[in-house]
């Protein structure tokens, strides 16, 4: 034990220099690992401030935009709201309308319905009494009939021949005075005809409608 230990001081002594020179070596290796390594971790930590910094604008960024977006959202929906509600006010409010409308259009169709059917009460009296109108029609004589239908064509006819009227005349050639009495005699002459056919009167009154009846060929000439 005490030889190894002579040899060991003696080593030491004998090599004091080379083993300083190597701590001194191993002592400037290791500082300049733990100078590398302090230099690493400062810039790691520096790009972790950086990315830690990054990461929170990013965040702040995304939370202000979400919180942007949820407020649109809001007001959209809000909107939405709105509009359905005044959607929903129109139509009901149409629907009461509408309601109204059928309402009225049953109230109109109640009294159209009445009207109706006072309307078929009042023609079949109508009806009625036109029956009895021509029962009483067929109760006057004919012979009191066919006199009155008499003294009322002649009554046309003595006011047609005042007219003075020749009525195939070509009316271009008559003044306004003249067009206008040819007319009346026209009207004149038809309700003489008229009453004629209805009462069969037509051949008594033969030469008053040979002489004043209109031929197929009007006077072209004035």
């Amino acid at each position: 034990m005490n030889l190894n230990y002579q040899e060991l001081n003696k080593f030491v002594k004998k090599n004091l220099v080379s083993i300083i020179i190597v701590l001194i070596v191993f002592s400037s290796i290791f500082g300049s690992i733990l100078v590398y390594l302090f230099k690493e971790y400062k810039e790691l930590n520096q790009e972790k401030e950086k990315f830690s910094k990054e990461l929170s604008l990013e965040k702040e960024k995304f939370n202000k935009e979400k919180l942007t977006a949820q407020e649109e959202l809001n007001k959209r929906k809000e909107l939405l709201d709105t509009r359905e509600n005044e959607i929903e006010i129109k139509l009901k409010k149409q629907d009461i309308v509408l309601k109204n409308n059928e309402q009225k259009l049953l109230e109109n169709q109640k009294e159209l319905n009445t009207s109706e059917q006072n309307l078929n009460v009042r023609m079949q009296r109508y009806e009625q009494d036109l029956q009895n109108l021509d029962i009483e029609k067929q109760s006057v004589s004919e012979k009191k009939r066919i006199k009155d239908a008499e003294v009322k064509i002649e009554q046309l006819m003595s006011s047609y021949t005042n007219l003075g009227v020749d009525r195939n005349t070509n009316p271009n050639c008559l003044s306004a005075e003249e067009r206008k009495a040819l007319n009346q005699a026209n009207a004149l002459y038809s309700e003489i005809l008229t009453i004629a056919n209805k009462n069969n009167l037509k051949n008594k009154y033969i030469d008053f409608f040979r002489q004043n009846g209109t031929f197929t060929m009007i006077k072209m000439r004035c």
